[in-house]
């Protein structure tokens, strides 16, 4: 319970990254979220990644004139994409080919048991894996990025965006959630 409330925090603490850069004239950065409290078989994915949904929800950090540099949404599967129309996870049949089809020798995951969650502006997918005896779904991405691969979904994503506002040259905010 200790580790949920402590999760909830740094969820909340991440919000207010979010709402600081939404509302900072100086940058480029163009921040809008909406919270989801429900998506299909919720229960079964990780805690982090559920409780992100509800503070935050549905994510688009976009820099003008580059377009969207990340987007969260919803779990949709990758092969029966039953996402909305306007989903920005919507992808062509060539890209879901090549896609998930080796994770690594050791963690072999297969495109019809992955859910995707985000695309980035380089056009890697992130999304959850289970193989058929495991409860909970495995945050997993088509590339390796440094020792990413080994975190969960929240500390992929806090790293993930400190990295973009870097390399984008937004402000010092990696010290709002530490």
């Amino acid at each position: 319970m200790k580790h949920i409330i402590k999760l909830k925090e740094r969820i909340r603490e991440f919000r207010h990254l979010l709402d600081l850069l939404k509302y900072d004239k100086e940058n480029k950065i163009e921040v809008v979220y909406n919270s989801v409290n429900t998506f299909l078989n919720k229960e079964e994915y990780p805690i982090d990644y559920c409780l992100f949904m509800e503070e935050i929800g549905e994510l688009e950090i976009s820099y003008l004139g580059e377009g969207i540099l990340l987007r969260i949404e919803k779990p949709i599967d990758l092969i029966d994409d039953q996402s909305e129309d306007d989903s920005y996870l919507d992808l062509q049949w060539d890209q879901k080919r090549k896609i998930f089809n080796k994770y690594d020798e050791d963690n072999l995951v297969l495109s019809k048991d992955v859910k995707i969650i985000s695309k980035d502006y380089n056009g890697y997918l992130y999304g959850f894996s289970k193989e058929s005896d495991e409860k909970i779904y495995n945050f997993i991405f088509e590339e390796k990025f440094g020792n990413l691969f080994k975190l969960n979904f929240f500390d992929w994503l806090q790293k993930y965006t400190f990295t973009i506002l870097h390399d984008f040259g937004v402000g010092n905010y990696t010290n709002v959630n530490k």
